[in-house]
């Protein structure tokens, strides 16, 4: 997926919460945050962990408890790390909420385009932005919220057809500051 080594990035820890050594992270997905389910496998600096307790703390963050993660001394050193898990790991999920790195490992096929491939998720909680590179072409911004209303997406194969609105191409190139059709 979007991340190295094959994991899918889900967010960034904010803090240590609490002495028990609980996590506060901000999730990065699309869709309303749900609380991770307990023994799920999750990645948090190139070390791999397991979910005994989450629960919502608000609309993007939720609190967890991780196998491993005793104390508060312990959970600060993990302040500002990425939180990954394995695509497998992730699948679960997709139906309540989707990891926005999903979004950067798919091929995008317009009929008039051709093939594009996703190089960059632009996270935004409002409108985020796929940056989307045609083949023998110039980058450009094609709004996600798009690609999910007028695509079809397969996630076993990483691909979506698009249908998308002509001159997109020519209007949302990255840093424009456009915010999509």
């Amino acid at each position: 997926m979007g991340s190295s080594g094959g994991l899918v990035r889900l967010g960034i820890v904010e803090r240590a919460h609490g002495l028990r050594g609980r996590l506060l992270v901000r999730l990065e997905v699309l869709g309303r945050v749900h609380p991770l389910p307990s023994g799920m496998g999750l990645t948090l600096r190139d070390t791999r962990t397991s979910v005994l307790k989450c629960s919502l703390r608000d609309e993007s963050r939720v609190l967890l408890s991780l196998d491993g993660i005793r104390s508060r001394e312990a959970a600060e050193q993990f302040a500002g790390s990425v939180l990954s898990a394995t695509t497998e790991d992730v699948r679960p999920l997709l139906d309540r909420m989707v990891p926005l790195d999903m979004f950067g490992s798919l091929t995008l096929t317009d009929s008039r385009l051709g093939v594009l491939k996703v190089t960059e998720v632009q996270v935004n909680r409002t409108n985020p932005q796929l940056v989307v590179e045609p083949e023998g072409g110039e980058s450009f911004l094609v709004p996600l919220l798009l690609v999910l209303a007028q695509g079809k997406l397969d996630w076993d194969s990483n691909e979506a057809e698009v249908e998308l609105p002509e001159g997109i191409e020519s209007v949302n190139t990255p840093g424009t500051g456009a915010s999509g059709a």
